[in-house]
Formats: C-alpha cells, sequence, structure tokens
C-alpha cells in the first residue's frame, strides 16, 4: 500500500510540473544600463508550480484519511485525477501578449515562431521564449545612468585628422524583426545580446571610421552629414543580425578633454558669427544709403523732367497766344473798327465836343 501512494505521488508530481508556469526571467542583460524591456522570458513548465500542486494534493489525501467514510480510497483518486488532468489542461496553452513573439522550443530545439495569442504547447515538453517586437532606443552619452533609452552606453572615442580627441555621442532606434526571432533565439538568444552585437560594435566601429576623416572643427560643425553613410552600412548587418534600423542620428560630439576644445571652438565660432552679423549690419546700412541716394537722385530728375515739361507747356501757351494775337490783329482793318464803333453806338450824340482829339466826353 505504501509503495502504491509513493508512486502515486511520483505520478502526481510530475502531471503538475506541466501546469502553467510562472514567466522566468532568462538570460538577463549583462550590463546595467539596459532596460528589462530587453529582456528575454521563457514561459512553459515550472517544476515550483508542480511542488505546489503535490502540496495541495498532499493536503487534501491527509484531509479525507481523516474522514469516515466508506470509500476514502475512491476519493483520493478522484482527486488525484482531477488535479491531473485540470494541470494538463491548463499546462497546454500559453498566451503571447501583443508587442511580443515567441519561439517555441521543444526538449532544447527551436522549432518555430509563435505569433501574439493563445498558443498550444506539450506539458512539460515545449517551452516559449518570448522577445518585445516593441521599438528600443540605444543610445551612446556622456553619463549613461541618468538616461531614458532602453540600451545606453558610453560615447565612441577616437582621434580626429588632426589629433584632436574626440567622443561621439548617437542614438539609434530599431525593432526586432517579428519572423527572424528564430533566427535572433539561435544566433544570440536574448534581444539584449541582439544589439549588443548586431548594433553596438558595429556602430562603435562603423562612426569611428567615418569621423576619422574630419579634423575637429569639420567633424564639429558637419557630422550629422554622416548619418546617412553610417545608416547604409549598419542597416544592412542588422538586417542580417534579424533587426531593423528605424532611424540613426548624431549629436554634437565632446572635442578635446573635459570638452576644453569643443568651448574653445565655440567660443571661436561665435566670435564669427558675430562678425558675419556686424558685417551684415554694414551691408544693410550700405545698402539702405545707396537706396537713399537712388531715391534721391530719382527725385531730382522727376522735378527737373516735371519743370521742363511745365516749361515747355508755358511755351507752346505763349506760342500759340502770340500766334492768336497775331491773326487777330491781321483781322482787325478801319472798316471793322467803323463797324464796331456803329454797332456798339446808342443813336445819341454827345452834349459836348472838342477840338482835342476828337475826343468825346459825355457830360451828365
Amino acid at each position: 500500500m505504501k509503495t502504491k501512494r509513493f508512486w502515486i505521488i511520483v505520478l502526481l508530481a510530475l502531471l503538475v510540473s506541466c501546469a502553467p508556469a510562472a514567466e522566468i526571467v532568462s538570460q538577463a542583460a549583462q550590463q546595467d544600463y539596459i532596460e528589462s524591456t530587453l529582456n528575454t522570458k521563457t514561459a512553459g513548465s515550472s517544476p515550483f508550480v508542480a511542488l505546489g500542486f503535490l502540496v495541495v494534493i498532499g493536503i487534501a489525501i491527509w484531509a479525507i484519511s481523516g474522514l469516515e467514510i466508506k470509500n476514502k480510497k475512491l476519493l483520493i483518486y478522484l482527486t488525484i485525477i482531477v488535479c491531473s488532468v485540470m494541470s494538463l489542461m491548463i499546462g497546454s496553452f500559453i498566451s503571447i501578449d501583443q508587442g511580443e513573439v515567441g519561439v517555441l522550443v521543444r526538449m532544447g530545439k527551436a522549432i518555430e515562431v509563435r505569433n501574439p495569442g493563445l498558443n498550444t504547447v506539450i506539458p512539460y515538453v515545449d517551452r516559449i521564449v518570448l522577445f518585445s517586437t516593441r521599438d528600443w532606443t540605444y543610445a551612446t552619452m556622456l553619463n549613461p545612468s541618468s538616461g531614458n533609452e532602453d540600451y545606453r552606453d558610453f560615447p565612441t572615442t577616437l582621434i580626429t585628422q588632426n589629433g584632436a580627441q574626440a567622443s561621439l555621442t548617437y542614438t539609434i532606434q530599431g525593432r526586432l524583426v517579428p519572423e527572424q526571432a528564430l533566427t535572433v533565439y539561435e544566433r544570440y538568444g536574448t534581444l539584449a545580446n541582439a544589439i549588443s552585437q548586431s548594433v553596438k560594435f558595429p556602430a562603435r566601429v562603423i562612426t569611428r571610421q567615418k569621423a576619422q576623416e574630419f579634423d575637429a572643427k569639420k567633424l564639429y560643425l558637419e557630422v550629422d552629414n554622416v548619418d546617412s553613410s553610417v545608416t547604409e552600412e549598419l542597416e544592412i548587418i542588422m538586417r542580417q543580425g534579424g533587426l531593423e534600423l528605424i532611424m540613426f542620428g548624431f549629436r554634437k560630439p565632446q572635442l578635446g578633454i573635459n570638452g576644453d576644445l569643443e568651448i574653445s571652438l565655440n567660443n571661436a565660432l561665435v566670435a564669427q558669427e558675430n562678425a558675419k552679423v556686424a558685417e551684415q549690419e554694414i551691408a544693410v546700412k550700405e545698402a539702405e544709403a545707396k537706396q537713399s541716394v537712388a531715391t534721391a537722385e530719382g527725385q531730382k530728375q522727376v522735378a527737373i523732367k516735371q519743370a521742363e515739361a511745365k516749361a515747355a507747356s508755358i511755351l507752346v501757351e505763349a506760342e500759340a497766344q502770340a500766334e492768336a494775337n497775331k491773326i487777330l490783329a491781321n483781322s482787325i482793318s478801319g472798316s471793322l473798327i467803323d463797324y464796331i464803333k456803329w454797332s456798339n453806338w446808342d443813336g445819341k450824340l454827345p452834349l459836348y465836343t472838342s477840338d482835342l482829339g476828337n475826343f468825346l466826353i459825355s457830360v451828365p
């Protein structure tokens, strides 16, 4: 009897271990500056759940053994069967959240990619490794502990073409290609390792090679122009690693030790900008002066033209008047004068006459 109980308990432990397992953080990030969103989680059968079911059934058997009933054995067997069936049913389903994708691993071998939703597995045989398909951000910065990015790292250091020390900071945004999750699991095991191998190290090599072609000043002013060339090379490497590049962008590099060269360069650039502003102001004043001179000259020419036009108009008018007077003078004769006199006479004779020049004096 004791032997049967022993094997029943062993069988119970095996069956219950197929029950729904808790999510276990597997192969956690190796650095302190990697957020938990990049960790790979494993869902599957858990021995802890088996132990829990074993304890529950043990308590149930102990409780049944103390009861005064006839069919204790039947009740114990039914309890074991019901608990085992329930554990088998529950352990056969695993849900994958939206924004994640799973790799089905059967007895240690990666089989296929599972999409979000409810997925069936073989209890105690299968497990699913979960990867996040949400966008993540990798960034280099002077102080990685203070950033909000998913993967933070220290800057890439190099020596510029003119021998100056420079620290490059940049941001990379990407995501896991869902269809490539199986490849990522086989090659890297975790998403954090995939980013480290396919993003971190290649980006450092590529950016250093590109930046070493510039001197310090040109690197500081034109580092943004290198974005496209870095993107082309990095995109290929990430695609081979099962990742998709969304965006790459440089930030202003730090030049010199503790940025001393950057400070002096900024001061020089500020002085140049101030000089350009002053030159522009002088050019504006000169343009305004030239405009004023041109305006005055234009007004002068307008006045001259107006005066010439007015004089010409007066001359034409005078000539016309003279011509009219000439015509009028030529048209006046003695007969016309006599006609005007007689046509204007009122028929009255003068009251007095004088011998002085034929004048007529009218006396009231």
